[in-house]
């Protein structure tokens, strides 16, 4: 049993430090993304969830913008 609360406390005393560097690193404007997650893997899930979405959508655009750029320098 003491072995458990060991492991307990020492996740615990981690994931107080991960989610301290998470909002330390988080501009003002996406903290509050986080708000209300009481556990690292839930602040991590928000993230996730918002800059996923915003990366696929990114490199979608991209990928358009090249082959525009490669249609609009082909030779006939």
């Amino acid at each position: 049993m003491q072995k458990i609360v060991a492991i307990l406390d020492d996740w615990e005393e981690k994931d107080v430090l991960l989610r301290s560097w998470i909002s330390g690193t988080l501009t003002e404007e996406s903290v509050y993304l986080i708000l209300g997650s009481s556990t690292t893997k839930e602040m991590w899930e928000c993230l996730e969830e918002v800059y996923l979405q915003a990366t696929k959508d990114k490199k979608f655009q991209h990928k358009q913008q090249l082959q525009s750029a490669r249609l609009g320098t082909k030779k006939d």
